[in-house]
């Protein structure tokens, strides 16, 4: 999700997602670390998405 979208969102809703996000980079750990999934890839991929989130999270609540 990009950065324009999260900034359109409630602050309730961030979080949300990131709690979601955390908890899919977790199983997507686990994966790999059985071999049932080899694209290693998209745990760089989902940290960058929740720092993302956690960024625009802190802009939204900055500004209130």
């Amino acid at each position: 999700m990009e950065m324009h979208e999260l900034l359109k969102k409630k602050p309730e809703e961030i979080t949300k997602m990131i709690q979601e996000s955390r908890e899919e980079l977790r199983q997507t750990r686990f994966d790999v670390a059985n071999m049932s999934q080899k694209d290693v890839r998209r745990l760089r991929v989902q940290r960058k998405n929740i720092a993302r989130m956690q960024t625009a999270l802190g802009q939204l609540t900055e500004t209130k």
